[in-house]
């Protein structure tokens, strides 16, 4: 009896019935192809088999991220090879296709860039598009994010705040503090512009000492920094223009500067290092630098190498002199009258040494004449001598130095004006010599005098400053003694009435220094602040203004 068997199923066909496995492949004839067989990899049957990247939803462990996408669902073909085509790239932190960010790939954006937002932190979102939520703009009045202020909201913040001495804080376009308008008396600079001054800071716009000469003053910080005001049609202030100034403006780019001083229409000084620089009106080689160009910038005197170390100088009218470090004096500029002691009378667009003199410690040019004090105490002049201003007695010109004879008394310091000169002695009495037309010797008379005469009422003279017309003194206990014309108000007593004997001029505080030019004075006082009187047609009294003042005005 035949045995009944189950019905065959095979994959992919409808069951086959009462015949067996051979027959019943005869009975087919065999067109239906067996996947029993995992191995065989007949794509379709949900089996990654040989050949087969996939099949139905065996990806082999494989997705979409390990395919090198970004994210999404990865799928089979009907051949069995993997579809990506619903994978995506975002996500895969590069910038691919039109993707404008993935994840920390910016591409270079930033919120200034990608936004116009002034600061603040860009995102990318999860569809790989920007995200400006941390972005923040600047100029809406509103603190945003790391603002530091926005417009006129300063977050209650003020210069002194911010560790200034004070002025106005101000808020910069990218939302930052302003601090430029904030003054900070101490850092070495003198911020005019924020409302420093020798008065306000003495720290950083304190004077260590002026000079004055013609219609321009320069002055010398207690940090190193060298300050004109004036006249300015040669570029005597040195700040590159032709513009007068009526307050202080600093000379760049020099430093460090230990000595300084104003000639006629161009200034000079001397840095640590001994390096002089002169600018201003060159018409007459007064710069020193080989040249007859004028400067409006300071310029090295005599060029590295050619001329000694320098430390002091003085400008006169059309000449300069200048100490160097071996106590020897070099003049150029002007010497007609032989006011460069070099024993000739050829003026020099270069340093040249004067004649037989060492030991120096101070020197002082004037209008065609020049003088030196040693550290003996002598007192030596030359040059120009027509209403003796050489003061040795005669009225010959002198093309080197003659010493000056006061009876063995040591000289305590030594000047010239244009036509007269002036020095203390150890005694601290006081002598003038050469032109006196207007009482400028101080001796009581309006006589030329071609020898030392003494300027009456002064016992305690430590220094002098003669000008053109007239002379001022400074005395032991800081008072300041002026004498001769007084029509610009030069004598500072108030009055505008020339003297020919010493006046006493009405200061805040004790002189330690004074400058005299031929319309106006100076000095310096104990607090380091300075001031000026007399003519201001150019700005020369530097207290910002262009009114002549009869006593003194703060610069």
């Amino acid at each position: 009896m035949a045995q009944n068997k189950a019905p065959l199923r095979l994959r992919g066909v409808g069951p086959v019935v009462g015949v067996g496995l051979v027959s019943g492949c005869l009975l087919l004839g065999c067109l239906v192809s067996f996947g029993t067989n995992d191995d065989d990899g007949v794509c379709g049957d949900g089996v990654r088999g040989p050949g087969e990247t996939c099949d139905g939803s065996d990806f082999g462990g494989l997705d979409c991220l390990g395919a090198g996408y970004g994210g999404g669902v990865l799928s089979c073909s009907a051949t069995c090879e993997l579809d990506t085509s619903d994978c995506g790239l975002c996500g895969n932190l590069q910038l691919d296709g039109e993707e404008v960010c993935d994840g920390s790939a910016l591409g270079g954006q930033t919120c200034a860039t990608a936004t116009g937002h002034i600061d603040g932190t860009l995102g990318c979102t999860t569809q790989c598009d920007l995200d400006t939520a941390g972005c923040h703009t600047c100029g809406n009045q509103i603190i945003e994010a790391t603002e530091e202020c926005d417009s006129e909201a300063l977050n209650g913040q003020t210069c002194e705040g911010l560790g200034r001495d004070g002025g106005l804080l101000a808020c910069a376009a990218d939302c930052r503090y302003d601090t430029s308008a904030c003054s900070s008396c101490g850092d070495g600079q003198c911020d005019q512009a924020q409302g420093e001054s020798g008065v306000s800071c003495p720290a950083d716009c304190g004077w260590s000492e002026v000079h004055l000469l013609g219609d321009h003053t320069c002055g010398l910080t207690l940090t190193g920094h060298v300050y004109c005001w004036g006249r300015n049609e040669f570029g005597q202030l040195g700040d590159s223009t032709l513009v007068n100034h009526a307050s202080p403006t600093r000379v760049e780019p020099i430093v460090d500067l230990i000595a300084a001083s104003a000639g006629q229409s161009f200034s000079c000084a001397v840095n640590g290092s001994g390096t002089t620089w002169c600018w201003g009106k060159n018409n007459q080689g007064q710069l020193g630098n080989g040249t007859q160009v004028d400067q409006l910038t300071p310029t090295p005197v005599g060029g590295v190498g050619v001329v000694p170390d320098f430390v002091s100088v003085n400008a006169g009218n059309m000449h300069a002199c200048a100490v160097a470090q071996d106590t020897t004096v070099w003049c150029w500029g002007v010497n007609g009258a032989g006011s460069l002691g070099d024993g000739t009378t050829t003026d020099r667009e270069l340093p040249v040494q004067t004649q037989n003199l060492s030991g120096v410690v101070q020197v002082s040019a004037g209008e065609d004449n020049s003088c030196a004090r040693t550290a003996l105490g002598e007192g030596w002049c030359w040059g120009e001598n027509g209403l003796g201003e050489v003061g040795d007695g005669t009225t010959n010109n002198r093309s080197s130095p003659r010493l000056l004879d006061f009876e063995g008394m040591g000289v305590a310091s030594i000047s010239t004006g244009d036509d007269h000169s002036c020095a203390t002695l150890a005694d601290q009495t006081a002598w003038c010599w050469g032109k006196n037309t207007d009482g400028q010797l101080g001796d009581g008379t309006t006589s030329n005098r071609l020898s030392p005469r003494q300027v009456l009422g002064l016992t305690n003279a430590a220094d002098i400053a003669p000008a053109t017309k007239h002379t001022c003194a400074l005395t032991t206990d800081g008072e300041v003694w002026c004498w001769g014309e007084n029509a610009s108000g030069q004598l500072g007593d108030g009055l505008g009435v020339s003297r020919i004997t010493p006046g006493i001029v009405v200061l805040p505080d004790a002189a330690i220094q004074i400058a005299t030019a031929s319309t106006y004075s100076c000095a310096v006082l104990v607090d380091q602040t300075a001031w000026c009187w007399g003519a201001n047609d150019y700005g020369q009294l530097g207290d910002a203004t262009l009114t002549p003042s009869l006593a003194p005005t703060p610069v």
